[in-house]
């Protein structure tokens, strides 16, 4: 994934833009190349249990390939 969209998520965490808010900003900046809005939710929720890295790890691609996310945060 691209690392721009996830630094792009978090700044959007930060200023307490909603999952759906960020994800239609990244649709407008990346077109096609947007990351799902199951990619934001994941994010958020890194971001949320107090993750600060944008770096992905294999688990995290494992967890988003196996794992439902969770209904939170504002939508």
């Amino acid at each position: 994934m691209d690392q721009e969209q996830c630094i792009n998520m978090k700044i959007c965490f930060k200023l307490q833009k909603s999952t759906k808010e960020t994800h239609e900003m990244l649709k407008l900046v990346c077109g096609d190349a947007a990351v799902t809005m199951k990619t934001v939710y994941k994010w958020f929720e890194r971001f949320h249990n107090g993750c600060e890295s944008v770096e992905e790890t294999r688990r995290d691609q494992d967890i988003l390939q196996h794992q439902k996310p969770k209904r939170m945060l504002k939508e």
